[in-house]
């Protein structure tokens, strides 16, 4: 686990370190998906290995980050994040889609492919 490092469209995957910076991200960046996970979660260890072979096939413009739900209380109060792995989908800083578990490869992305169709600005359909 770690910093993931990209080259042209590869997405970069950012372990958040400090709140401010989760703040930064997802209120800098259109869209955001989130994990919060736990170093001692069995889970979240398998979808680490889901999000490393997925991170190629996410939305265009779609920022990747991971936070240790341990090391921020305050925010996973905030958002309500009881147990791990939770999953979410942030627009421009707010909350647009969250999963409490983990998803296989297709189905995770499809379903961050149709969350970034839904939430697309010049989408007819909003």
């Amino acid at each position: 686990m770690g910093n993931y490092l990209t080259f042209a469209t590869q997405i970069i995957m950012i372990d958040i370190q400090q709140q401010s910076e989760f703040e930064q991200v997802i209120n800098q960046n259109d869209l955001v998906f989130a994990d919060f996970y736990t170093t001692w979660c069995e889970p979240c260890k398998i979808l680490d290995q889901v999000l490393d072979r997925i991170s190629d096939d996410i939305p265009e413009g779609m920022q990747m980050v991971r936070l240790d739900s341990d090391m921020f209380p305050e925010l996973a109060e905030r958002l309500l994040i009881k147990s791990a792995p939770v999953l979410f989908v942030f627009k421009k800083g707010e909350p647009v889609w969250r999963m409490n578990g983990f998803m296989m490869d297709r189905e995770l992305i499809d379903t961050l492919h149709k969350v970034s169709r839904e939430t697309d600005p010049g989408d007819s359909k909003n």
